[in-house]
C-alpha cells in the first residue's frame, strides 16, 4: 500500500556545479556531443525533453554524461495527452526555454536543440546568453534579443550557436 519511486544514484554531480567551477573548451563540445546524443535517442522514439537544462545534466564518476528528467516532456505522437501538453501553456526554465515554448506553441524536436545551444554558450562562457533577475523579462528576451556573440577564443563555434539559437525553429539544425 506505500507507493515509492527508486532511481539510480549518480554520483558526479550536475552541469550546474561543472559550470559554476569552469569548463574548458574541449569537454564543453564533448559534454555537448553527448547531450546532443541522449536527445537524439529521445527524439528517435518521438519525445520532446522541454527543460533541457545544467540541473538535469548528471555525470556518472566515469565522466560520463546523463541526461535526467523527463517529468515534463511531450510525446510528438500523442495528440490528447492532457494538460500537460496543451498548446498556450509554457513549460521548462526560463533561462532554458526556446521562443516557440516562451509563446506557448506547440513544440517539435527543435526546442530541444534550442536549448542545447543554450547550454553550449553557457559552457564556452561561463554564462547564459538570456538572463535577468525576472523569469518573465528573461523569457521575453529568448524572443526579441538577438544571438550573442561568443568570446574570440571560443569564436569558431559560432555558427553552431547561431544555428541552434535560431528564433524560428525552422532555421535550427533539423536533429
Amino acid at each position: 500500500e506505500t507507493y515509492y519511486m527508486s532511481m539510480e544514484y549518480i554520483e558526479g554531480g550536475d552541469l550546474k556545479k561543472q559550470i559554476r567551477k569552469g569548463i574548458d573548451e574541449e569537454r564543453s563540445i564533448h559534454i555537448v556531443l553527448q547531450i546532443a546524443r541522449a536527445l537524439g535517442y529521445a527524439h528517435d522514439r518521438g519525445f520532446v525533453h522541454r527543460d533541457v537544462k545544467p540541473q538535469n545534466i548528471l555525470f556518472r564518476d566515469n565522466d560520463t554524461t546523463i541526461l535526467t528528467d523527463f517529468g515534463i516532456a511531450k510525446s510528438i505522437s500523442d495528440n490528447d495527452a492532457g494538460d500537460l501538453t496543451r498548446v498556450g501553456q509554457a513549460f521548462g526554465s526560463p533561462r532554458y526555454m526556446s521562443p516557440e515554448q516562451v509563446r506557448g506553441k506547440d513544440l517539435n524536436f527543435r526546442s530541444d536543440l534550442y536549448s542545447l545551444g543554450i547550454l553550449m554558450y553557457e559552457m564556452l562562457t561561463g554564462s547564459p546568453p538570456y538572463s535577468t533577475n525576472d523569469a518573465a523579462a528573461t523569457a521575453r528576451m529568448h524572443l526579441i534579443k538577438p544571438v550573442p556573440k561568443l568570446p574570440s577564443e571560443v569564436s569558431k563555434y559560432q555558427k553552431a550557436i547561431n544555428n541552434l539559437l535560431a528564433k524560428t525553429p525552422d532555421e535550427r539544425y533539423a536533429n
